[in-house]
């Protein structure tokens, strides 16, 4: 099994980026969502934690965009992560077929 890579979503402020900022100083590498790319970039620079952090801006609420957020988080830094759990700060109902998906795969 390969190197596992955190996906935090609402890390641009509050406790998504106190748990983004936590992971980042423990070592691992994290990918960050939120819909503010202004408060992503923040989290980003006050980790310090250079190519272990990886941004996307997206409204996770929208199926499309989510989809596009967990490709982009399996195949970061060139490898193919499988997904374990999922948590959103509301229920996306339109994206559990995409999250069963990836699971599946």
């Amino acid at each position: 099994m390969g190197e596992r890579v955190a996906l935090v979503t609402g890390a641009g402020r509050g406790l998504g980026r106190v748990m983004a900022l936590a992971l980042l100083k423990a070592g691992h590498r994290v990918f960050l969502t939120a819909t503010d790319s202004v408060g992503l970039d923040e989290t980003r620079r006050k980790s310090a934690a250079g190519d272990r952090v990886a941004t996307m801006a997206a409204d996770l609420s929208d199926a499309e965009n989510l989809a596009k957020i967990i490709h982009a988080w399996r195949y970061s830094w060139g490898q193919r992560r499988k997904l374990g759990s999922f948590f959103a700060k509301k229920p996306v109902r339109a994206a559990l077929p995409i999250v069963n998906e990836y699971r599946a795969a």
